[in-house]
């Protein structure tokens, strides 16, 4: 059994042993414990579940989707993938309070498949991980100057908006000052969580390099949540497969995995089960 799977089956064992009964905003209710980590070296192999089917090309298709600045429910659905479909729903539902005759699932997403208005308002998944990556606004208020004050009659005060591109600072960063403390990407906009379809699990993760031989590359990415039947595998995955391969020189050793709560829903305990239970495949690489 390759190690990557056994920290994971020992995660779940840890949940179920020690977990503590809570209330979600499902309704379903789950076990978790808080405040736990996976380490993985990248010699052992890609970090890819083999107790558990991964759905790869959901993997490829959303990481794909972020790097892209991407918060269109139709890039996916055009991609036969569907992850976004439920939360999304959700939040059209929430516009027929107390309707009821609302539309189910299969129309709204044949409707975000092909009408661009209703796609438009609301199939757009709000300020989510993409926009946070790549185009994180930022409002600036700054006075005029004494000179331009003078010679224009409106306000004295300026206000300027403009986008931050986290991926492409961290890139340049990874080029040309490698041992910064700030190789960090971040999808937590308090300000924005509110417009958001589902404010950011995953939603930190930094880089750490030190010299070698050839240039390494460790990541420690944060979640403030992860359900552990299910998320677990896919965001191992695409953590490890989108690393750079940016910048030239530098390779990745080491994925440190660290959540804050981690849960399985009370509903499903067959599934856990079926994990712990699982053969492995052996490592994958």
């Amino acid at each position: 059994m390759n190690n990557l799977d056994k920290q994971y089956q020992a995660l779940l064992q840890d949940v179920l042993d020690n977990g503590v009964v809570k209330q979600d905003r499902t309704g379903t209710g789950t076990l978790s414990v808080f405040g736990r980590q996976i380490r993985h070296k990248m010699a052992d192999g890609f970090p890819l579940l083999t107790t558990k089917k991964v759905f790869w090309k959901g993997v490829v298709v959303e990481l794909l989707w972020f790097l892209q600045g991407r918060t269109d429910l139709r890039y996916l659905l055009e991609n036969q993938v569907g992850i976004w479909i439920g939360d999304a729903y959700k939040r059209y539902q929430n516009h027929f309070v107390g309707y009821e005759d609302v539309p189910n699932v299969d129309w709204f997403t044949h409707e975000v498949l092909h009408n661009d208005e209703f796609a438009a308002k609301f199939g757009d998944l709000g300020p989510i991980y993409g926009r946070m990556w790549r185009n994180w606004e930022t409002t600036t208020v700054r006075c005029r100057s004494f000179d331009e004050i003078y010679n224009m009659s409106d306000d004295s005060v300026v206000v300027e908006k403009n986008t931050v591109d986290q991926i492409a600072n961290l890139i340049r960063d990874l080029k040309t000052n490698p041992d910064s403390r700030r190789l960090l990407v971040s999808a937590w906009n308090v300000a924005e969580l509110d417009n958001m379809t589902l404010p950011p699990c995953h939603y930190s993760w930094q880089v750490y390099t030190r010299e070698l031989s050839t240039r390494e590359r460790l990541k420690l990415w944060i979640d403030r949540c992860t359900d552990a039947e299910w998320k677990s595998g896919l965001e191992e995955a695409y953590y490890d497969w989108d690393n750079p391969r940016w910048a030239h020189g530098v390779f990745e050793t080491e994925h440190s995995f660290n959540n804050g709560n981690i849960r399985v829903y009370r509903a499903v305990p067959g599934a856990v089960w079926e994990r712990l239970c699982a053969s492995p495949n052996g490592p994958v690489s």
